[in-house]
């Protein structure tokens, strides 16, 4: 992948410690970055384990129409929000 950053060992730790299992997990320019099986069910955990990017494919895609996209990405961001106890 075009832009991404070194492996961090804290990153990966951090969530197993949690028990998120997540091969894809690294650091980009300080963040930690959760790439794939990004669902609204597993944003919360991510986000609270410390994720600060979730990169999500299938769960983005599914429905197969913009409003199901967007309805999508909505769902995922306010899952991630909520869990951080942002304003969604």
């Amino acid at each position: 992948m075009r832009g991404r950053a070194r492996a961090s060992k804290s990153a990966p730790s951090l969530f197993s410690e949690r028990g998120i299992e997540r091969p894809d997990t690294y650091e980009l320019h300080g963040k930690a970055v959760v790439d794939g099986g990004i669902t609204p069910e597993i944003a919360p955990r991510v986000a609270q384990a410390g994720a600060n990017v979730l990169v999500a494919g299938a769960a983005v895609i599914k429905g197969g129409k913009a409003d199901s996209y967007r309805a999508n990405i909505a769902a995922i961001r306010n899952a991630a929000a909520l869990a951080r106890r942002e304003a969604a």
